[in-house]
């Protein structure tokens, strides 16, 4: 039927996102071309699954691109921001030892003690922010991997199970040996996120 057969094509279709990742879903059939239940409702399962997976990563990482961008822009305006306010401190201690006041001294070096730990402060959390950023982006990269290995189970284990009915239609009509166990898949492509 025609809705088959877009099925096919579909399914037989890799599916890769900018970041070079591809995972197909071939559909496994009998010898006499007809393709079994289990093809069409669960390869189209997991060909959905790995869509969206692969969707999800895309714009998950879309997203940290974002945010890394805003953390620089961040981090650059508090420099900015830490820089002017030291020069203004610098400023008006010069004018202070003009003047011969060291009683108002002491207070403008607690400030400027304070800017630059509030300066380290946000350092330090922009840095976290980025490695957290790193932790997250190589967890979707893991579960990637993991959904291709439960993609490649799953092709195994369907592979088998027409392989065993084939058997069992052949073993009724005359004895043959065992099939030959499933070919090895190719190479799992390379994740460069």
């Amino acid at each position: 039927s025609h809705r088959l057969q877009q099925m096919r094509r579909k399914l037989h279709t890799p599916l890769s996102t900018s970041s070079d990742i591809t995972i197909s879903h071939p559909v496994s059939g009998t010898q006499s071309g007809e393709v079994s239940p289990l093809s069409t409702g669960e390869e189209s399962f997991f060909g959905f699954m790995s869509r969206m997976l692969q969707q999800y990563v895309k714009e998950e990482e879309m997203r940290a691109k974002h945010q890394t961008a805003l953390l620089q822009l961040r981090e650059k305006a508090i420099k900015e921001k830490t820089q002017a306010e030291l020069e203004w401190l610098n400023i008006k201690k010069r004018q202070l030892q003009k003047r011969g006041d060291d009683v108002s001294m002491p207070p403008l070096l607690r400030r400027e003690r304070g800017i630059r730990n509030k300066l380290k402060h946000e350092q330090a959390e922009i840095h976290r922010l980025h490695e957290a950023q790193k932790t997250a982006s190589q967890e979707r990269k893991l579960l990637l991997l993991q959904q291709q290995d439960i993609s490649h189970l799953h092709h195994s284990a369907h592979y088998y199970k027409d392989k065993i009915k084939r058997y069992g239609s052949r073993n009724s009509r005359e004895p043959s040996p065992l099939p030959s166990p499933c070919p090895s898949p190719s190479p799992s492509p390379s994740i460069d996120l």
